[in-house]
């Protein structure tokens, strides 16, 4: 199985919002009750979106805020052997002393490597229509954007969520995708492919 993320490196874009610009449900067909089959939807806890993503990802509560520490944890002691002295792993111990500490791509790429699926980067200056949203095997995407808070310029965050596929259940029914971003009280239709 497959998970693409839009993911945010030096050599990608990221999308930009202001507080205005985030999702509201009003801003997607709600899904009706009877609609919506029963979904895993963590909720938005701390700046644990990253965590939050996976598990929504995988339908069920697979790891603990600890378990993507000690991978993060993982990542820095690798890059300490490679390059005690790297400008990435002076970032990340001051992200982490501050606590601006988020999960890394590099992280949840591990993460979802664990449970067997492949992460997929996906460079979105390619446009949109170069994701393969019918592949077999694909589970659903992993979104990355960057957010600037209204307070200052230098003061940016990212925010992780999930858009799940679920594949059609019964006979005449089309897959369907599903936004399971934590920040919203609950699923959200999307609609097919």
């Amino acid at each position: 199985a497959k998970a693409v993320s839009e993911a945010s490196a030096d050599d990608m874009v990221t999308t930009s919002t202001t507080a205005s610009d985030r999702p509201t449900e009003s801003d997607f067909t709600p899904a009706l009750a009877h609609e919506l089959p029963a979904l895993y939807h963590e909720r938005q806890q701390g700046r644990l979106c990253g965590l939050h993503a996976v598990n929504n990802l995988l339908q069920r509560r697979a790891y603990e805020p600890t378990d993507l520490h000690l991978i993060e944890r993982e990542l820095a002691d690798l890059e300490a052997s490679a390059e005690p002295w790297s400008f990435a792993r002076f970032s990340r111990c001051l992200c982490t002393a501050v606590g601006n500490a988020d999960f890394s791509v590099s992280c949840l790429e591990i993460a979802l490597s664990r449970q067997g699926l492949e992460l997929q980067w996906f460079d979105k200056r390619r446009g949109l229509e170069h994701v393969r949203l019918e592949e077999l095997g694909l589970k659903g995407v992993i979104v990355n954007v960057q957010e600037h808070k209204e307070c200052c310029e230098s003061n940016r965050s990212r925010h992780w969520f999930t858009l799940l596929r679920q594949e059609p259940g019964e006979e005449g029914q089309k897959q369907m995708f599903y936004n399971l971003d934590s920040r919203l009280r609950r699923p959200v239709v999307l609609g097919g492919a």
